[in-house]
């Protein structure tokens, strides 16, 4: 019954304003979300960073908001600000920002790690590193990330690429949440009009482990064709796995 609140991609800016991440933090106050995942890509114009924090601040779950960066974070000269932004809202302990670390919950007894890994791009680089240093930033966040994780302990982790979900699910990970596709943003009959990536939108599933890859909050352009903008409510609850010695969850997604 343990109920995660995603939302990703809002890229508050030019096409997104900050009511409408008010919105989705209502939404998920609504709906008694136990923890709030910002899953990147959170804002591109940084004249309404204050605002966006103040309308994160307002989240009321009781284990607080969990994020990643994206690669819009590190685009240009914006993550300094960004990462000050978090950084000033560390003590409240209500915000947590994960750059390839964990943190450890305990909920009616039972223990859940949160694990956040880095978004594939050295800051203020390109937009795509080449295919061979892309995995090898990937499995270098996995070791620092996953080093310590309790294999006994469900695992959920955040990133804001779904290309990690392959090396997720080799960590041990039961549930891996992502965005940045933003389901391809336009579509024609539920088929994208593009396919850029391997993990485009919805669930997916390796083994025991689970994927989910949100629509996002925001947008690419000022439009949406057949692919709506998306806030995610997941409920974590207890199955019997087909699989030997290892536990996994069954997923309820509103």
């Amino acid at each position: 019954g343990f109920r995660i609140g995603l939302i990703t991609d809002p890229h508050i800016g030019d096409w997104t304003a900050p009511e409408r991440l008010a919105r989705a933090v209502d939404i998920l106050n609504d709906a008694d979300v136990h923890i709030h995942c910002m899953g990147g890509d959170l804002i591109d114009d940084l004249s309404l960073l204050d605002a966006t924090f103040a309308t994160l601040e307002r989240c009321e779950a009781p284990y607080g908001t969990f994020a990643v960066l994206g690669n819009h974070e590190k685009m240009g000269q914006q993550l300094p600000a960004i990462l000050d932004a978090y950084e000033r809202r560390k003590a409240q302990d209500r915000i947590h920002l994960l750059v390839d670390s964990q943190v450890r919950l305990e909920h009616q007894g039972a223990s859940l790690r949160i694990v956040g890994v880095d978004y594939p791009m050295h800051p203020g680089g390109d937009m795509q590193l080449p295919s061979d240093e892309h995995q090898a930033f990937m499995h270098a966040s996995a070791d620092k990330a996953f080093g310590s994780v309790d294999s006994s302990d469900p695992v959920v982790c955040l990133t804001h690429h779904p290309d990690f979900f392959r090396i997720a699910a080799t960590r041990g990970a039961w549930l891996t949440l992502a965005g940045h596709t933003h389901g391809g943003q336009w579509a024609i009959f539920g088929h994208p009009l593009h396919r850029s990536f391997e993990f485009m939108r919805g669930r997916y599933r390796l083994g025991p482990s689970h994927l989910y890859v949100s629509t996002g909050l925001g947008d690419w352009l000022p439009c949406r064709i057949g692919v709506p903008p998306e806030v995610a409510i997941l409920t974590l609850r207890k199955s019997i796995s087909p699989y030997k010695n290892v536990g996994t969850v069954a997923l309820e997604k509103r």
